[in-house]
């Protein structure tokens, strides 16, 4: 529904979100990205976990059940990755192997 590059956030209108997204998904998409973006104005060392998780905090699209729903199977096979996985900056992140992790450790 968005990215940024550069100083440039692109957005899918939110009064015109389409089929997948609702006005409200497209806000909290919105905070997401744009907190993800100050925190690499901030530190462009930060690590993408960093930026993820606390972009989906600020928009509130995580929560607590969400985080146990996501990380209680893997915490009971002691499937914990490390840091050094989590510090993938590609747009395939999400299907690495452990990364809802990168939201537990905010």
């Amino acid at each position: 529904m968005g990215t940024y590059e550069g100083g440039i956030l692109k957005i899918v209108s939110p009064l015109n979100p389409g089929l997948e997204h609702t006005y409200q998904s497209i806000l909290k998409g919105t905070v997401h990205l744009f907190t993800m973006w100050l925190i690499s104005e901030v530190n462009q060392k930060a690590p993408k976990w960093i930026r993820q998780g606390i972009g989906g905090y600020e928009a509130k699209l995580i929560t607590q059940d969400y985080i146990e729903g996501k990380t209680e199977e893997a915490i009971h096979n002691l499937a914990i990755p490390m840091f050094e996985q989590l510090d993938n900056d590609t747009w395939d992140f999400e299907t690495m192997k452990g990364f809802q992790f990168s939201y537990l450790f905010l």
